[in-house]
């Protein structure tokens, strides 16, 4: 699973972004890239939305909130 440009630009209007387990942000269309276990944050203007996320859980949570609704 990936998350398209569309929906990375919809999350950031909104102010949500994924940080990692040090408070850095995390770039969505790499996100498949990082190792096995590692865990994220989804954040709304810096407060933890949900914590502990793994990427799978992040990437199907952005894209059901934010992707563009299909034509």
């Amino acid at each position: 699973m990936t998350v398209q440009n569309d929906t990375i630009k919809n999350m950031e209007k909104y102010n949500f972004d994924v940080t990692n387990a040090d408070d850095k942000p995390v770039d969505l269309a790499k996100i498949n890239d990082a190792p096995k276990g590692t865990q994220y944050d989804l954040r709304i203007k810096n407060h933890i939305v949900q914590d502990q996320m793994t990427g799978k859980e992040v990437v199907t949570s952005v894209n059901d909130l934010f992707a563009p609704a299909a034509a």
